[in-house]
């Protein structure tokens, strides 16, 4: 480690996801092998995928993980995802240059003209799982390959999907694009999987509008209207992965938290 350098130290393991680096290891293991890579199609481009804890949503972040490439050199990922403990307009980015799992460290990019839409502060990073939670899937998936990077962006309450997605399409036109979200929470399952059916549709539809005039969609919706911009613009196609419910692990069908893996093609 260079002197001076500023780590990430995870906040979440041992509570979201397993402290140890053996049976963290162990888990995604099992994930992955429940999981199969969906051919005949283009290059995936971005992905979006839940962010609970790994009995609830690991097992469909895994469905979306599966489809990367691990073959890719010098691999770059935008993390994007919503600030669930500070609040705050447009996107903060980490200054952090390592952010730690139990699977070891990862480098971390930092933006290099900072403005009035995206700033960098540690501070709504340091407690926030949403991205935490995505490295260790990252790690697994990449593990032969040493130069894995990554940039970490926390949305807030309001973002200005056009100018981000200016930013991000101008500076990282060849990065890997991963957004954090769940979807519906606290709903009865049944009207859970029908309000999580019309959000999936809005997404591989390209709705925008439906986010800003439906409640209860995703917490990640502010980054998620960042990704159907960009797959405007880039004539990305989604496509549903896996979908699921945290009935699925706690039985208890009164008030659920819907997930889905999402990917979209070029």
């Amino acid at each position: 480690m260079a002197s001076g350098t500023n780590i990430r130290k995870p906040f979440f393991s041992g509570s979201f996801y397993p402290a140890e680096k053996k049976e963290l290891s162990s888990i995604l293991e099992d994930f992955f092998g429940k999981t199969k890579e969906i051919k005949n199609l283009k290059k995936i481009k971005a992905l979006i995928v839940p962010h609970a804890g790994y009995v609830y949503s690991g097992q469909t972040a895994a469905w979306g993980y599966r489809q990367l490439s691990v073959n890719e050199k010098n691999y770059h990922y935008i993390l994007v995802g919503p600030s669930h403990q500070s609040y705050f307009a447009g996107l903060v980015n980490s200054p952090d240059s390592l952010w730690e799992t139990p699977l070891g460290e990862v480098n971390c990019r930092q933006i290099k003209k900072p403005d009035k839409e995206i700033t960098i502060n540690e501070k709504p990073h340091l407690n926030e799982h949403c991205l935490e939670v995505q490295l260790p899937f990252l790690q697994y998936i990449n593990s032969n390959n040493k130069q894995l990077n990554i940039s970490s962006f926390l949305t807030g309450s309001q973002v200005d999907a056009k100018k981000s997605t200016d930013y991000f399409l101008e500076n990282y036109p060849d990065s890997f694009y991963i957004f954090s979200s769940d979807l519906s929470h606290y709903l009865p399952k049944g009207e859970a999987r029908s309000k999580d059916k019309k959000t999936i549709e809005a997404v591989l539809k390209g709705d925008n509008r439906y986010f800003e005039t439906e409640e209860n969609t995703a917490c990640g919706m502010t980054g998620i209207l960042i990704l159907l911009e960009m797959a405007k613009r880039q004539k990305w196609q989604g496509i549903l992965l896996n979908y699921d419910t945290s009935a699925t692990f706690s039985g208890d069908t009164s008030g659920v938290v819907g997930y889905a893996a999402i990917g979209f093609y070029g």
